[in-house]
């Protein structure tokens, strides 16, 4: 990709922080039909079931896809950066 990429979170899907500029969207599962229309301006991410499941739509698309990412728990996160550093221990410099 080339280019600015942006990702905006926010708690509550509201018309006034997500304005028409932004070309590709990405819902994860939300309460109401409206949190969905303003996100994707259709709505379908209030039935999105599971952990990791999201809509994406691209300027160019028509209507969304629906996609499923991985799920990495921060218990995983935690043992493969443990791992990663007891096995390149002699190398990792260390600042303070």
């Amino acid at each position: 990709m080339v280019g600015i990429q942006l990702i905006l979170s926010t708690p509550r899907a509201i018309k006034k922080t997500i304005t028409e500029p932004i070309r590709s969207r990405l819902a994860f599962k939300v309460t109401t039909v409206s949190d969905s229309k303003n996100i994707l301006n259709i709505g379908g991410a209030e039935k999105l079931e599971s952990v990791g499941e999201i809509l994406f739509q691209s300027g160019c698309m028509k209507y969304p896809i629906c996609a499923r990412l991985s799920h990495i728990s921060e218990e995983e996160i935690n043992e493969n950066v443990k791992t990663i550093k007891d096995k390149y221990k002699e190398e990792v410099i260390t600042l303070e």
